[in-house]
């Protein structure tokens, strides 16, 4: 009987408490450690991304758009994301950004550590390098994953 009470009790348990709201103090702030880059989050009245911070992951605030009148017919939406000439801009050693499937990555900090040596890396700053990545890795799992690692943010477009 006393298995029974017991058993009766931790089911219910089990099925209540994932209903239970989180409390203040396990909700993530800025600043706390991530693990995904790219992934986003609500919590509490924010919105927070993960992004790679020197060599740690931590979670950021996103800003927020203020709200604006109506576009008019001849204004364009508003579309953000990382323009081609700012990926332009980073072709060096010293700031190393390129697109690889529509998405932007700052390889600065890969490129001494690239298995393969660092001049692939360096030929892929400031372009679109997402043929050359595809021909070298195609869809392989761990250069994929190593890459974003390394992710910034969307190409705008």
């Amino acid at each position: 009987m006393r298995k029974t009470i017991f058993l009766s009790a931790l089911i219910t348990f089990s099925l209540i408490a994932p209903m239970a709201p989180i409390s203040s103090a396990n909700q993530v702030k800025a600043g706390d450690r991530c693990k995904k880059v790219g992934r986003t989050i609500s919590s509490g009245n924010q919105e927070l991304v993960c992004k790679k911070q020197g060599k740690k992951r931590v979670w950021s605030a996103v800003a927020k758009a203020q709200p604006s009148a109506k576009p008019s017919a001849t204004q364009e939406p508003v579309d953000s994301g990382i323009t081609k000439a700012q990926v332009s801009a980073n072709n060096s050693p010293s700031k190393c950004w390129t697109i690889i499937g529509n998405k932007v990555y700052d390889l600065t900090a890969f490129i001494n550590k690239h298995p393969g040596g660092k001049t692939r890396i360096e030929g892929l700053c400031g372009i679109d390098g997402t043929s050359r990545f595809r021909n070298q890795h195609g869809s392989s799992g761990g250069p994929n994953m190593q890459l974003d690692n390394f992710y910034i943010g969307d190409l705008k477009g």
